[in-house]
C-alpha cells in the first residue's frame, strides 16, 4: 500500500474555516477599541481646539463668533492657529461643534462633539448654550 502524502480536500476546507471564524471573532471584539480611540482623539483634539481660542483671545481680545466650524477655522487662522482637527469619522452626529454663548451666561462658548463609547469620561454640565451636556446625551463638552 502508498503512502499518501499531505492534506484532504476536507482538511483544508476545515481549517480555512476555523480560520475564518477566528479571525471575525477578532475583528467584531476590536471594533470596541477603535471606537474608544476615535473618542480619545475626539477629547484630545477638542482640548487643542480650546488652547487655539484662548490664543485668539490674547491676541484679539474677545472669543471667534464663528457659528460654524469652517468659519471657526478661518477665525483662528487670522490669529495663526493652523490646520484645526475634524472628527476621525465627521458625520452624521460625530461632528466637532463651536457654539458661542450669549451675553451675561455663566460660559462665553462650548466645544462639544457626541462620543461613541466613553461616556465615563463626560462631565455632567447640564444644558450649557443649547447644548446638552450630560452622559445621557453622550456629549463631551468643554465649556468655557
Amino acid at each position: 500500500m502508498k503512502k499518501q502524502q499531505g492534506f484532504t480536500l476536507i482538511e483544508i476546507l476545515i481549517v480555512i474555516s476555523i480560520i475564518g471564524v477566528l479571525s471575525a471573532l477578532t475583528l467584531v471584539g476590536m471594533s470596541g477599541f477603535r471606537a474608544s480611540g476615535r473618542d480619545a482623539k475626539r477629547m484630545s483634539d477638542l482640548r487643542q481646539v480650546q488652547n487655539g481660542l484662548e490664543l485668539y483671545y490674547a491676541k484679539f481680545g474677545s472669543y471667534p463668533t464663528s457659528v460654524t466650524w469652517t468659519d471657526l477655522v478661518s477665525q483662528l487662522a487670522s490669529a495663526g492657529v493652523k490646520n484645526l482637527p475634524t472628527d476621525p469619522t465627521n458625520s452624521g452626529d460625530y461632528v466637532y461643534k463651536y457654539t458661542v454663548c450669549p451675553a451675561g451666561a455663566d460660559y462665553n462658548y462650548v466645544l462639544s462633539d457626541k462620543l461613541e463609547t466613553s461616556t465615563s469620561q463626560i462631565k455632567e454640565y447640564g444644558t450649557v448654550c443649547t447644548i446638552d451636556c450630560t452622559k445621557t446625551s453622550s456629549t463631551f463638552c468643554i465649556p468655557f
